[in-house]
């Protein structure tokens, strides 16, 4: 979930635009402008660095002043479920729900997964085997090191020759050149490298 600073900057970027086309509107969120917002609130809070639980729940959107212009619509059907009954989610995708509303019990905060979602695999290459065809399934991996093992591990199991492209550690702005060195931008390990 997005920090709810951004949104705010987005509206007031969007009074300051549409006063110019009618001065009444720097008075209407987001300048009388209709926005849309997609997602599952539940899912992930919003990350502040160094901040505590506390800090990431005053950071969402429901605690900005915003929030009481917002009409809050609620998706009641699961599609994924709906339009592919054959993959049996619905099982799943019944956990989710009891999780988001908090109607699983839990300790500690460590929620149990029910057996039938849960693999019976001791090692990573054993994990990936069970996930034919690859093309269907998505690993999530919270750390670079965890992704660039299961890349590796992966790697090996497409036929054909391996091909490496490598990118260009240069900089746009030349003024900043000397402070950055090729070598420094090669290093650096960049979230969803």
């Amino acid at each position: 979930m997005v920090h709810k600073h951004v949104i705010e900057a987005i509206d007031k970027t969007l009074r300051d635009i549409m006063k110019s086309v009618d001065p009444s509107l720097k008075d209407k969120s987001f300048g009388g402008k209709c926005l849309v917002f997609g997602g599952d609130w539940r899912q992930i809070l919003p990350v502040v660095k160094h901040g505590s639980e506390s800090d990431a729940i005053n950071a969402c959107l429901f605690r900005s002043n915003l929030w009481k212009n917002i009409k809050l619509l609620k998706l009641t059907i699961n599609q994924r479920v709906v339009n592919n009954p054959s993959t049996n989610n619905s099982g799943f995708a019944e956990f989710l729900l009891k999780v988001g509303e908090a109607k699983t019990p839990y300790s500690s905060e460590i929620i149990s997964l029910p057996e039938s979602i849960c693999s019976k695999s001791t090692s990573l290459e054993n994990y990936i085997n069970e996930l034919q065809p690859l093309s269907e399934w998505t690993i999530v991996a919270s750390k670079n090191e965890d992704v660039d093992e299961i890349n590796n591990l992966l790697m090996t199991k497409f036929e054909g020759e391996e091909h490496t492209y490598f990118s260009s550690n240069t900089l746009v702005d030349n003024q900043n050149e000397r402070q950055f060195t090729e070598e420094f931008l090669a290093s650096l390990q960049i979230s969803g490298k």
